[in-house]
């Protein structure tokens, strides 16, 4: 029955997706020894304890998934308009002169077909983009999956309170977007660990704060037990919703929320 409401029930196909692009005042990157550097032996975060970035998370850098290069405003430079960052995403001044000095961007991107056996990757590619941000003297860094803009020193910070690069609140979230009869609750981050993004069907404006509520608590439950299932129960303010997603080949899966009747 639920096939028939709400479309095909196989999972889609696995794809795990992570990049950040760090925006810098100079037409030339750091060198990557420098940056490895700057992440193993030379880490600030270590202080008493181990590096952020060991032996696993090291050998990264030599894995063909991982991908590092430059990208020049001359040449591509509809990255570098604000205009073209989703509507949800906040400028400041701070942000839009940083994005207006930048000659290049180093994008930093992991990219697996494979099933990942755990979060290393993301560890490593938060990391990366610090020391890039650091070694550079970049002021903005924009995580490009989970469509966050933010300036180094806001990252630097957070990484100094809590060094697990790869906690889920680092990564995962939810956003609205407006369309002509209100919005879609949309998540941003489970692409990063090798699921689709969900989206609601689109609704009304009052119920915006409800459908990203739901939706976050789904995608929390995505992240921690590494299942999509086609319905998942979840329970919110004393009440009790039901999220059934129809999975697609490509692209988000969209994800309907009904309230359960008491």
């Amino acid at each position: 029955m639920l096939s028939r409401l709400f479309g095909k029930t196989s999972s889609p196909p696995y794809l795990a997706a992570s990049e950040y692009w760090v925006f810098i005042d100079e037409p030339r990157a750091p060198k990557q020894d420098d940056v490895m550097e700057r992440m193993i032996q030379g880490s600030p975060y270590a202080r008493s304890g181990p590096a952020p970035i060991g032996p696993r998370e090291g050998l990264l850098w030599s894995d063909i998934r991982f991908h590092m290069a430059l990208v020049l405003r001359e040449k591509n430079a509809h990255a570098f308009r604000p205009d073209l960052f989703g509507p949800h995403i906040e400028l400041s001044s701070e942000h839009l002169s940083a994005l207006a000095e930048s000659k290049a961007l180093v994008k930093l991107s992991y990219i697996s077909e494979q099933t990942l056996p755990d979060n290393r990757h993301l560890q490593f590619l938060v990391y990366a983009a610090e020391s890039v941000a650091a070694l550079s003297g970049a002021r903005v860094i924009f995580d490009h999956v989970a469509e966050r803009l933010m300036l180094s020193p806001e990252l630097q910070k957070s990484l100094e309170e809590n060094s697990d690069g790869a906690r889920k609140e680092l990564h995962l979230h939810t956003v609205w977007r407006t369309c002509p009869a209100g919005g879609t609750a949309e998540t941003r981050g489970l692409r990063k660990i090798g699921f689709p993004e969900l989206v609601t069907p689109e609704t009304m404006n009052e119920h915006r704060c409800l459908a990203k509520q739901i939706l976050e608590l789904a995608a929390d439950r995505i992240w921690d037990e590494r299942t999509l299932p086609p319905r998942m129960v979840v329970d919110h303010l004393g009440d009790r919703f039901h999220v059934v997603t129809e999975f697609a080949r490509k692209g988000p899966c969209r994800s309907t929320i009904l309230r359960e009747n008491a």
